[in-house]
């Protein structure tokens, strides 16, 4: 495949991100912010930090990654250039991008991170310790990465895309709350700013946009508050990390594109491709999303059939905002 020369690991800070070539003369090196300079701007990142996988941080505006001029001027900037131009007029706008675009760019903010993190020390002070992601770490990334360089190179997606994309309308609001970023190393990730709720798996086939298509209808007719959103992130999340198959794919190489043939999920298998529901571990996702809220794991009930929501009341309506600040109070202490 064209990516060999990447995913051989011959991972190298003289080596762009994307394409893998060497820098030279003629296609010289840039840095690219993980983070797009646009977004730090709107959302006051520049000197807000980071957690890493290992638990240490670093500055929104040092993630920054090599990557050739040609990558960087002719096809990421012309990504962020749709994305940020749809971004700023909002939810309604944003939907009607191509989905390949979402996936493009929000695979290159997750993808950057952890390509980065392939590159920092575990522990600063003892460099001998290695770093935070090592070579068999990377690899899981090979196939994500494989589908990156659609950026560069026209790929068709024979029957069905790899990935599961949603998009919700989320509350704005006027301070740093207005942003939110989170991933998880088996390749989840969950991103809100502005009225745009954004959660990607990106390896899966599509399954978990088809398994929740009916539970999230009649989602987009409300603006969701970060604790909804947060609930929902849960909800996914966990269900996915039940997820008990391995995304294969077939791969034709063209002169001048890519087709790419997703297997069936099942296989020859008839067995589900998730794992039992467990309402304990649940419970455990939901405390994650909801620790922000200063809710603890005995104030939520999570059975295997039902568990405590932000999302509607006992009738099925849905919460505003003062409906979700009453119940918060019910159960916590707010302080304003």
């Amino acid at each position: 495949m064209e990516n060999d020369n990447v995913f051989n690991l011959q991972l190298s800070s003289e080596k762009c991100f994307i394409c893998g070539k060497e820098f030279c003369e003629n296609n010289p090196k840039t840095e690219e912010h993980v983070f797009p300079k646009w977004l730090q701007k709107q959302y006051d990142l520049w000197n807000q930090r980071i957690i890493l996988l290992n638990g240490t941080d670093l500055p929104y505006k040092q993630l920054k990654v090599p990557c050739c001029k040609e990558c960087n001027t002719k096809y990421l900037q012309e990504i962020e250039k749709q994305i940020s131009e749809s971004a700023k007029l909002g939810y309604e706008q944003f939907i009607k991008l191509d989905e390949l675009k979402i996936f493009q760019w929000i695979s290159k903010i997750y993808y950057g991170i952890h390509y980065k993190e392939f590159f920092l020390y575990m522990n600063r002070e003892k460099p001998n310790n290695g770093t935070i992601l090592n070579k068999d770490d990377i690899y899981r990334f090979e196939m994500l990465h494989f589908f990156l360089q659609s950026v560069h190179k026209p790929y068709i997606f024979n029957n069905t895309t790899p990935w599961s994309i949603f998009i919700f309308k989320t509350l704005k609001y006027p301070d740093e709350r207005n942003f939110f970023y989170h991933d998880t190393y088996n390749g989840f990730c969950s991103l809100r700013f502005n009225d745009i709720g954004i959660i990607v798996i990106f390896e899966d086939n599509g399954i978990h946009k088809e398994f929740f298509k009916d539970k999230f209808v009649g989602y987009n007719k409300i603006s969701l508050a970060n604790i909804q959103f947060d609930e929902i992130c849960a909800v996914i999340n966990y269900k996915y990390s039940l997820f008990n198959r391995v995304p294969k794919y077939m791969i034709e190489e063209q002169e001048d594109h890519s087709i790419i043939f997703s297997l069936p999920i099942n296989g020859l298998s008839s067995s589900s491709p998730w794992s039992i529901w467990d309402g304990k571990v649940f419970k455990k996702f939901l405390l994650n999303s909801w620790s922000k809220y200063n809710i603890t794991e005995e104030q939520i009930i999570s059975t295997n059939t039902n568990h405590t929501t932000f999302i509607k009341d006992e009738s099925g309506y849905y919460l505003k905002q003062y409906d979700i600040n009453n119940k918060l109070k019910n159960l916590v202490k707010i302080i304003d």
